[in-house]
């Protein structure tokens, strides 16, 4: 599915993680798993990476500063809460910027065409010369690698 057609099908949901449960703001689903925003408090995640500060509190009531990661992460639904968030609203003006976040997210993403093979590194007994498949251990030919190209 990817990332939601309409802004009214984005939500809030909490994330859970080895340090409790955190506010995300959920942008767009896949087979298994949500792609989201991360909300906090904090102006930086770690040293260097600043987070954007919104307009607007999404939590009704709360006056304090909050603000929205930039990078756009995933994780399966079961990290999730299953009740939506109901007093979080993003404000027009943030969603304006997660907008810019997903079309820039979507002109950077590396796609490959859907016939095309991906070609993965080998291993080192691959290297070596053994077959790719575990199950067999057998050591494979030279003139097996000379037809094969490898």
């Amino acid at each position: 599915m990817g990332f939601c057609k309409d802004r009214r099908m984005r939500h809030f949901r909490g994330h859970r993680t080895k340090n409790g449960v955190h506010p995300s703001y959920i942008i767009g689903a896949r087979r298994g798993s949500y792609l989201y925003l991360g909300l906090t408090h904090k102006k930086t995640k770690g040293r260097k990476h600043k987070n954007h500060a919104l307009s607007k509190n999404q939590k009704a009531g709360d006056g304090s500063v909050a603000y929205i990661r930039k990078k756009i992460e995933e994780d399966r639904k079961t990290a999730f809460t299953k009740e939506r968030y109901s007093n979080y609203r993003m404000s027009p003006v943030d969603d304006e910027y997660v907008d810019a976040l997903i079309s820039k997210r979507k002109r950077n993403k590396k796609r490959l065409p859907a016939r095309t093979l991906r070609f993965r590194r080998h291993t080192h007994r691959e290297r070596q010369g053994y077959c790719a498949l575990p199950s067999l251990k057998v050591k494979v030919s030279a003139a097996a690698h000379a037809l094969g190209g490898r």
